[in-house]
């Protein structure tokens, strides 16, 4: 059987690369901040690309499917992968529609003469790829909490934690504001007050904070230099006091809650929940269908939504000790998950899971 689609490799981008990139995000069935160009401009600026190839599939002429890949390791191996694949939470591949013969072809084609490494891959396509290839190893890297925006988005909420938060903005009255920017604000500056909170928050008491590299805040610079348009920073102040942000990425039909954190000293008046509580029926009205409360099932997650989506791994190599010795690091690492699980975390649960969900 011929194949189906046509594919082409590229190394460097030019114009006309951005615009048929940009064009099929405009359509494609699965677009989000994640596998758009400015995204892939940004985390471009974050890290030096060492090697760069990007696979373009293309159907009677038209681009249908577009996979940025960078040269990488991965457990030792040498490995085409997502650039920065740590920073994303939705899959890199970019599609029209989903449609198997088009991931077969495409796989065929990277798998020639490289290992592969996908990360954060849709359980859709997971489906379809387990279906083609029943060799490749899978393997879940994420749980993500997600709130349906079509109905009444603060139905899922847990009624005590509704009511603890109506009596807390009750007892506060005008002292609590939250307010919410975008693309035509001084978002750099606001990036400095994210930066203060999360350096004084309980995520940094327990080695989580984001900014302790000097990596993440270069890359934060830059997502506000070449995604400016698809971000919104929402600021909880207390007196006219910032105590908590979220970082939120917006594009197609998905609104991800990608980075939130609270000054320490005022946990008590649950900051993080008050932000996503005012913030929830503002997102819905904006058109999306779905809010991401990035990976993590965590018991906060867990009070006002009980859905996910599971994110995969995806390892492939034609050689057969290449897989064994993934499967094994793999394997070990998740029995350690499993042996010592994260606090107050469901995501241990996941680990070895084989149904696929989201």
């Amino acid at each position: 059987m011929s194949p189906k689609y046509q594919i082409k490799t590229f190394y460097e981008i030019d114009q006309n690369l951005i615009k048929e990139w940009e064009s099929l995000w405009i359509n494609a069935v699965n677009a989000t901040i994640f596998n758009s160009y400015p995204w892939f401009k940004a985390t471009s600026k974050t890290k030096q690309l060492h090697k760069c190839v990007i696979y373009l599939c293309y159907q009677n002429d038209e681009l249908v499917a577009i996979l940025p890949l960078v040269e990488e390791k991965r457990f030792g191996i040498k490995v085409l992968t997502t650039h920065l694949g740590s920073y994303i939470s939705d899959e890199a591949i970019l599609l029209k529609e989903y449609n198997a013969q088009l991931l077969k072809e495409l796989i065929v084609e990277i798998s020639k003469n490289n290992n592969l490494y996908l990360t954060r891959v849709s359980s859709t396509n997971v489906q379809d790829l387990k279906n083609i290839f029943p060799q490749i190893f899978f393997s879940v890297i994420g749980v993500n909490p997600i709130i349906n925006l079509k109905g009444d988005p603060l139905s899922s909420f847990s009624k005590s934690s509704r009511k603890k938060l109506e009596s807390i903005l009750k007892k506060a009255g005008d002292m609590i504001v939250l307010k919410t920017f975008s693309e035509d604000d001084n978002l750099n500056e606001l990036l400095k007050v994210m930066i203060d909170i999360d350096t004084n928050s309980g995520k940094q008491k327990n080695s989580r904070d984001i900014f302790t590299k000097e990596e993440e805040k270069r890359f934060f610079a830059n997502l506000i230099n070449y995604c400016r348009k698809y971000i919104e920073i929402s600021i909880l102040y207390y007196n006219d006091k910032p105590i908590a942000y979220t970082f939120n990425l917006k594009g197609g039909k998905v609104y991800f809650g990608y980075q939130t954190s609270y000054l320490f000293e005022y946990r008590k008046l649950s900051p993080g929940k008050l932000v996503l509580m005012r913030s929830l029926k503002e997102i819905a009205h904006s058109g999306y269908n779905l809010l991401d409360c990035g990976e993590g099932l965590s018991a906060f997650k867990q009070e006002f939504t009980k859905d996910y989506k599971l994110k995969y791994d995806l390892h492939y190599s034609r050689n057969s000790l290449v897989m064994i010795w993934w499967k094994l690091i793999i394997f070990a690492r998740r029995a350690k998950q499993i042996l010592l699980p994260e606090k107050n975390s469901r995501d241990y649960e996941f680990l070895f899971t084989t149904n696929l969900k989201g």
